[in-house]
């Protein structure tokens, strides 16, 4: 909801310095730019893509998603537990995660080069506290169960951001909504007004 916002305001800032607008050119902007909020707010609680360049987030890096880590985590762990080795793990990964392959690649030769584990981990967007708990859990034993516990604690972890983004979606909407009809008032007052 805040990308379309803020991207509206820093444009109407940029064109105001430039070209002084009128005052109903400023009305019919913020108009819009609350029409296009209301529209992805409602396109998130429909799951309908609504001006999916605006609403998207711009990729800075490649990170591996959450989803991606916790599905491979429990992943490796499952192959660890069932006799695989770590390479031949990661091997066996790289079919199963067709756009991380080249990651998966990396972290094969990283590891064939003697590096360790939780470094190569720490590339590709695993936080710190997970990669010392694989760390310490390649010292001591249990990397197996380390690496499952980690995946299901992501697992969790996105679970409960999607339930609090779902619940902050509501107040968005009905924020949104608000002084879209503040304006849309305003407007309409100061016309008859005048």
């Amino acid at each position: 909801v805040l990308y379309p916002i803020t991207i509206a305001i820093v444009m109407i800032v940029i064109v105001n310095k430039f070209v002084a607008l009128s005052k109903p050119g400023m009305q019919l902007t913020m108009g819009l730019v609350t029409a296009i909020a209301i529209a992805g707010v409602l396109g998130n609680t429909f799951k309908i893509e609504v001006l999916p360049k605006l609403t998207k987030p711009i990729k800075l890096s490649k990170k591996w998603k959450g989803p991606v880590q916790s599905r491979f985590l429990i992943q490796l762990a499952h192959l660890l537990q069932e006799g695989f080795s770590l390479d031949e793990a990661l091997k066996f990964l790289e079919y199963l995660f067709d756009a991380q392959k080249k990651d998966l690649e990396k972290m094969r030769g990283t590891l064939g080069e003697g590096r360790r584990f939780d470094e190569c981990l720490k590339r590709v967007g695993y936080s710190e506290t997970n990669t010392s708990q694989i760390y310490l859990s390649m010292q001591f034993g249990s990397f197996e169960k380390a690496c499952a516990s980690i995946g299901e604690f992501l697992t969790r972890k996105q679970k409960q951001q999607k339930k609090m983004q779902q619940m902050m979606m509501y107040p968005a909407f009905l924020f949104t909504f608000v002084i879209g009809m503040v304006l849309c008032i305003r407007m309409l007052l100061l016309d008859q007004l005048s």
